[in-house]
């Protein structure tokens, strides 16, 4: 393969670079998502393309190693889809690429070449590489099942990937272990179900993730490579490793025994869980211990039946809970882990442990006789309710009295308890025909105790609304229609009755009562009417009074008639003649002319405003004007058009005679020229001016021409 000249290159564009790279190999292999492709650099300075597509905003990982162990250095250029380049890397013999989130959709090109530097240490040496690519969407090796774990073997430079399922919520812990105790770094990124990144850590023999809540629900992604960096202990050495995956709402091990102990084993990075039933109300002790005394640190959580922590402790070789309240009902999960920290007693060590439990039962108090009320605390007057007694704890058919003892000193006791049989002995119907606080009390009789419970009732009045309302108009001779409306929040009966209280002195009108709430009469004299309405119950009567005025109903005026006269043909240069005066506006003092153009020439400013009755105007243009009045006395108005046609001039096919100067016009200029010549017989220059034709230009033809001056300014000085 052709090395590549470097300082031609940089000459060249970013896509002009990357098409000459491609040109230079028979062909580009792509990488394979979740594995890995093998090549080889068999001359100093070679290089070495491959290919792959990514997705704007998709994270990859890409490690590049020398898998022939001779100490070769690596390089490598990664190159946008514009050809512009996204990585330049160090030399080594691994390079990673870790989670490079792209910013362009399409196809990425990777160039492996000799790292050929003088700190490089394969120094322009030849070897085998491995590249392994790694697409965060792409599992490789399958599914972990929450307690349990998989096992696998790193080479140098792998990315390994393994994908597990929560729901949004869930509480979980990974660990990622070195299991072949080759001091081998791990390093661990879990990717949300979006393709996002979670957590990402490494970099230990132990790496843990712990307690992480699941933001949302779906498909994760754990990717594992070796953690190879100048201060990892592997240093890109391969190795086994074991990954636990433990979640809060699952047991591994089993039940947990009370007032008892169990024991297990923890390894290396070991996650357990145990599980228990508790009630709400009972109290919880637990010991978690280092059973053989090797100086294990140990890590407890407790969680809740939802899933939630609901105590944690750790990082000791004996670890108390000590007195817990129970919050929920359900079954509780205990995780027990190693508490591999920089400061713990047994630093990833193994060792067994015994869990010891007390959970205390609940103690029952003896169930008493008990009874209780239950209905509406506030009803409203003469409404009736139920209340019902509910009892508990007491032989059946059980007799109940009921009583009321307190209620307003004018109610009548005989009205408030209503028994009925379809009720039963348990249910009693109560109504109050007085408002008021009320206490009812039932009582029972079982083992020779009395038992009782009383209920409180608020009996409300609200005194009815009324409002009134007639029918607009108050003419003489008009019916004029009044209408009550009565707003009674409470359930007893209201009496409506209508009274003239005030009429004309001499008004012989009459109420109709058409329904309680409507009523109606026709004003026969001018004057003040008022009518009362006035709403009675068994409480009190509420009176609403309305007051109008009667008046005589005027004539109408007479209609308004506009009358609009112009001459319907006119000549550019003359004025419109509008008269609207002829328009019949009765008697009205005041009387409003309003004028508009309703249609005109295109391109024509002609514009009138409001003014008197005639109008005068100069079209601009010639076509057809139609114009408007209205007239109007504020309350009614009528409008008239008019439609004028305003023609372009006639233009004479030739000069009139005594036209001496052609402009078509007879003026004082051309009578002056024809007097000029009087007396000189007829040439080519005064033909013209020879109006009688006898050869020479005399008085007769001056006199005529006098006559022919039709110019407008025959008589101005300018001439």
């Amino acid at each position: 393969m052709q090395h590549i000249n470097r300082a031609r290159a940089a000459s060249l564009s970013l896509v002009t670079v990357l098409l000459f790279f491609i040109s230079c190999f028979s062909s580009a292999n792509e990488l394979i998502n979740g594995n890995f492709v093998e090549g080889e650099i068999a001359t100093p300075g070679e290089s070495g393309l491959w290919m792959f597509e990514a997705t704007a905003g998709e994270i990859f990982s890409i490690n590049v190693a020398d898998v022939s162990n001779n100490n070769l250095a690596v390089q490598v250029v990664i190159y946008k889809p514009d050809g512009a380049v996204a990585i330049d890397s160090t030399n080594d013999n691994v390079v990673l690429v870790h989670n490079y989130k792209p910013d362009m959709t399409g196809t990425y090109s990777v160039e492996v070449k000799d790292g050929n530097t003088s700190s490089s240490r394969g120094f322009n040496e030849t070897g085998r590489y491995r590249i392994y690519y790694q697409n965060n969407y792409q599992s490789e090796h399958g599914a972990i099942a929450p307690g349990r774990y998989v096992d696998e073997t790193i080479d140098r430079g792998d990315i390994d990937s393994w994908q597990f399922t929560l729901n949004a919520g869930d509480i979980f812990t990974a660990t990622i272990v070195d299991h072949s105790n080759s001091n081998l770094a791990m390093h661990g990124t879990i990717y949300n179900p979006d393709g996002t990144i979670l957590v990402d850590g490494g970099n230990d023999t132990v790496q843990l993730f712990h307690a992480i809540e699941a933001p949302q629900s779906g498909t994760y992604l754990l990717v594992v490579k070796d953690s190879h960096t100048s201060s990892s202990r592997g240093h890109a050495e391969t190795g086994a490793y074991r990954v636990y995956l433990a979640q809060s709402t699952i047991s591994e091990l089993g039940s947990l025994k009370n007032a008892g102990v169990v024991e297990d084993v923890i390894d290396k990075g070991d996650l357990d869980s145990w599980y228990f039933d508790a009630v709400t109300g009972q109290t919880l002790s637990i010991t978690v211990t280092d059973l053989d005394a090797k100086n294990l640190a140990v890590h407890a959580i407790i969680f809740a039946p939802d899933g939630k922590i609901m105590a944690q402790s750790g990082n000791d070789n004996v670890l108390r809970f000590n007195t817990i309240k129970i919050q929920q009902t359900g079954r509780y999960i205990v995780q027990v882990q190693d508490g591999h920290t920089s400061s713990s007693r047994g630093n990833a060590e193994t060792g067994k442990y015994q869990i010891r439990m007390t959970l205390v039962p609940i103690m029952k108090m003896p169930e008493l006789p008990s009874i209780h009320i239950s209905g509406p605390s506030n009803i409203k007057l003469g409404e009736q309710v139920s209340l019902t007694a509910s009892l508990q704890h007491t032989p059946q058919d059980t007799d109940i009295n009921w009583t009321v003892s307190h209620a307003p000193e004018n109610a009548i006791a005989t009205d408030l308890l209503v028994s009925e049989k379809e009720t039963g002995p348990q249910t009693i119907l109560f109504k109050s025909a007085t408002p008021g606080d009320y206490t009812i009390t039932s009582s029972i009789q079982a083992e020779g105790k009395t038992y009782t419970a009383t209920h409180s009732i608020h009996v409300v009045y609200k005194a009815p609304t009324i409002s009134l309302s007639a029918s607009t108009g108050s003419d003489v001779g008009k019916p004029v229609i009044l209408e009550a409306i009565v707003i009674n929040d409470s359930d007893v009966n209201v009496n409506f009755n209508w009274v003239f209280i005030k009429t004309p002195p001499e008004s012989r009108s009459e109420l109709v009562v058409s329904s309680g709430l409507k009523a109606q009469f026709t004003p026969d004299m001018a004057g003040e009417y008022e009518v009362q309405f006035v709403a009675s119950d068994t409480i009190d009567e509420y009176v609403k009074s309305l007051s109008l005025t009667a008046t005589e109903v005027a004539k109408p005026a007479p209609p308004l008639s506009a009358i609009l006269t112009a001459k319907a043909s006119i000549t550019l240069g003359s004025n419109i003649e509008l008269d609207g005066s002829d328009s019949d506006v009765g008697d009205r003092n005041q009387v409003e002319y309003r004028w508009s153009i309703q249609a005109k020439p295109e391109n024509s400013l002609l514009s009138v405003t409001n003014g008197p009755p005639r109008m005068s105007v100069t079209p601009d243009k010639a076509g057809s004007y139609t114009f408007t009045l209205t007239i109007t006395d504020g309350t009614t108005e009528d409008t008239a058009y008019a439609t004028v046609a305003v023609q372009e001039p006639e233009t004479p096919k030739e000069s009139l005679s005594c036209d001496t100067n052609g402009d078509y016009f007879v003026d004082l200029f051309d009578i002056e020229r024809v007097g000029k010549h009087r007396g000189n017989p007829v040439s080519a220059e005064n033909e013209r001016m020879d109006i009688n034709r006898d050869r020479i230009i005399d008085s007769n033809d001056t006199l005529f021409c006098e006559n022919k001056c039709t110019y407008e300014g025959c008589q101005s000085a300018l001439f």
